[in-house]
């Protein structure tokens, strides 16, 4: 049991510099599994708006819209992350991918 906690606490010491990157990868994992989902819905809110509107608004909430999402939620993910126990981060970091993964394999089955 010593074994395997030094091991969890010495894989969270290499993987806390790296918890910036961590978050970012995350984050945009979910934006491109569920972006497709967000641009449909947008979509239909402004189907009916002159063409120049439904460009504009593409080129925003595309750029600046998933941009500020991508930032704040990296940002808080971080900080979240950095509160996790050493024995239990490289634990929940590969939960959380295993779980991305999951949903990403599901999303294309339907």
């Amino acid at each position: 049991m010593d074994a395997l906690l030094s091991f969890l606490t010495l894989g969270a010491d290499k993987l806390r510099p790296y918890l910036d990157q961590v978050s970012l990868a995350i984050v945009a994992t979910i934006l491109a599994i569920y972006g497709d989902f967000f641009n449909k819905k947008i979509k239909h809110l402004i189907k009916n708006k002159p063409f120049f509107v439904r460009y504009s608004s593409f080129i925003l909430i595309c750029t600046f819209g998933y941009g500020l999402l991508t930032l704040y939620f990296a940002n808080f993910l971080t900080y979240f992350l950095r509160q996790v126990p050493g024995q239990y981060l490289l634990i929940s970091v590969v939960a959380c991918f295993a779980a991305l993964g999951i949903l990403a394999d599901q999303k294309n089955q339907i």
